[in-house]
């Protein structure tokens, strides 16, 4: 037992790390193939295959998959092509409808195109930790990797077969060991920065802000904290050129269709992330120029520190604006628990634009701006949230040593979501999953911070005793939402409130229910929303339009994302096809119901049709 004891102590940051990666392990393959979102079967059955056909066939004008664009995923969740003969699943299935599906062999497939994402998550946790520890310490590291690892959204994403599931994980890896770099001034952490910004870039187009934002990192360190970094000036530009370059070309070798002549639009989608505009770029070239202007030209001290000054007094304001945004946010939701932004809206409307065919109007400045803070304020865990918000204001109101990571990081946070809205975006959690390990980073700060005081002022237990205490706290979130990640919202959201639809959740276990009917296999169903009729073995539909002499449904499976799909068309689909769907929502004696995280609005059920 004294061996073990040594053992463990003398390897405690490999034992603390495989502690962290085996609770992560251990809430991601919950569920892990009992369950489909939007799209994965666009993934899964057409976009993956089709990429690799592309190379078989060596057409390069093919490996432009998708808009995100998705290649990452390709790469990542391609293998488990070799494990099926097909990914088409195992039943009949036409347009809108599915008939005769072997439940456990659609489970098997999206399984096996899960797990390695799950994996290669894992393996971006290890490089955060090690990214951070070069920068910061090791208590810092190992609080990163574990409240990032815990995080009930991120095990979520880690779960689907989309793009977000990779770029949360690659995007603040390049960020952290960029960081790395600067600070250590190591070749392999610009190496693995390179690697990381081409995942994510080959993830999602959103990840060229990541770029964008690399030069403000080499300005901060120049302007606020020149101690930083131990590299010249002058080397710290070239190498910002030279991994800034090179994530484009080794892009262009996994898609080559950018080279094609005619792929004109691609490119452009591709350089300015879907929005069509070009103002960012000049920005970042602005930004560019600065930053090899302060390095090449010799500045006069006089001038640097005052640059300095303001630049600190300004960081510290912005940082103090979002403390106290946030905090406002929270008192607002419980104040104002009826504003319509809040009551009315979808949570997907997509375009901020879109709110006025609910509202009426269109949205307001301010009420842009609480929308798109909100789902960071309310997704995250409420230890991440709580010691992130006591590491912002103890670098806004009192020295720190990690002041100049905060406000860099909250610097790109900010930007992130100001960025969101001018693209007239509105937030879900999982599109702002990038920012969740910065987060969790921040809120490591804290609570070594917090655990500084407390060892000073009461001793080591009281420490410890904390320690404990967001442990117990990070692990109830993950299972308070258990297996029902992508659907967490923190204990400081109000109880009748949501952050996002089902989503797909629940569909498993409505086929399961309807799979043990009598005579199930001749029962015919129709359900608002995916993740049904890939799991039942009777005849099963999701479109609108159908021909009601043909198809005349049993069951219906209805769920909260759903009657927001549906009920803006009811009258229509009731005189084309004969649903009647709308009548049963309101229903309060379904034949079975599920509601997801205990939550009442975000429901599954299913009727059994009046005859």
């Amino acid at each position: 037992m004294k061996y073990f004891s040594v053992l463990i102590k003398k390897h405690q940051v490999l034992t603390l790390l495989t502690i962290i990666l085996a609770a992560y392990f251990f809430f991601g393959l919950q569920h892990i193939g009992s369950f489909i979102t939007a799209d994965e079967h666009y993934w899964v059955e057409e976009r993956i295959p089709r990429y690799f056909d592309a190379w078989s066939d060596l057409d390069v004008r093919k490996t432009d998959i998708n808009d995100k664009p998705g290649v990452s995923l390709s790469l990542v969740s391609g293998p488990a092509l070799l494990l099926h003969d097909t990914t088409t699943l195992d039943c009949q299935e036409k347009e809108g409808w599915f008939s005769g599906c072997d439940p456990t062999e659609t489970s098997r497939i999206y399984a096996s195109f899960r797990l390695p994402i799950l994996l290669v998550n894992a393996l971006f946790l290890v490089l955060i930790f090690f990214a951070v520890r070069a920068f910061t310490d090791r208590n810092i590291a190992i609080g990163t990797v574990a409240l990032t690892a815990l995080s009930p959204h991120l095990l979520g994403l880690s779960q689907i077969v989309n793009p977000d599931s990779l770029l949360w994980s690659s995007g603040s890896a390049a960020i952290f060991t960029f960081l790395a770099f600067l600070r250590s001034g190591k070749r392999s952490f610009a190496i693995w920065t390179v690697a990381a910004l081409t995942m994510a870039l080959l993830s999602k187009y959103a990840a060229i802000m990541i770029v964008f934002f690399l030069p403000v990192i080499v300005l901060g360190s120049f302007i606020i904290d020149r101690s930083f970094s131990p590299m010249r000036p002058r080397v710290q530009v070239i190498s910002l050129l030279v991994i800034s370059a090179a994530p484009f070309l080794l892009f262009a070798l996994f898609v080559p269709e950018i080279f094609v002549p005619a792929a004109t639009k691609f490119r452009e989608n591709y350089l300015t992330a879907g929005t069509d505009s070009w103002l960012p770029w000049l920005a970042y070239i602005a930004l560019l120029l600065l930053t090899a202007a302060i390095s090449l030209l010799r500045i006069p001290q006089k001038r640097l520190v005052s640059a300095s000054r303001i630049s600190l007094v300004a960081a510290r304001a912005f940082a103090g604006t979002f403390l106290l945004a946030s905090v406002m946010l929270v008192v607002v939701r419980h104040i104002l628990p009826t504003w319509d932004i809040f009551t009315v809206l979808p949570f997907d409307i997509k375009d901020i634009t879109n709110a006025r065919y609910f509202l009426g109007r269109y949205l307001s400045p301010l009420e842009i701006a609480v929308l798109e803070l909100h789902p960071l304020v309310f997704a995250l865990p409420i230890a991440t949230l709580v010691f992130s918000w006591f590491a912002i204001g103890r670098a806004v109101f009192l020295p720190s040593a990690h002041r100049l990571s905060i406000f860099l990081l909250l610097g790109f946070s900010l930007v992130s979501l100001v960025a969101f809205g001018f693209s007239n975006v509105l937030t879900t959690p999982r599109y702002i999953s990038l920012l969740f390990p910065i987060f969790a980073f921040f809120a490591a700060i804290g609570i070594t911070e917090v655990g500084a005081i407390l060892r000073k002022k009461y001793g080591a237990w009281a420490y410890s005793v904390m320690i404990v205490i967001v442990a117990l706290s990070s692990i109830g979130s993950a299972f308070s939402s258990k297996p029902f990640y992508a659907n967490f919202d923190n204990i400081v959201l109000p109880k009748s409130s949501i952050l996002t639809h089902s989503w797909g959740y629940g569909g498993y276990e409505a086929a399961r229910y309807l799979n043990a009917l009598p005579d199930a296999k001749n029962l015919t169903v129709w359900s608002d929303y995916y993740g049904v009729c890939e799991f039942f073995v009777g005849r099963c539909l999701t479109a609108y339009t159908f021909d009601p002499n043909d198809v005349r449904p049993d069951y219906y499976v209805l769920t909260r994302r759903g009657q927001i799909r549906y009920m803006s068309r009811a009258d229509r689909w009731e005189e084309l096809s004969g649903l009647v769907a709308y009548r049963y929502y309101d229903r309060t004696n379904p034949d079975w119901s599920l509601e997801i995280n205990g939550q009442e609005e975000n429901f599954v059920k299913v009727f059994r049709l009046d005859r």
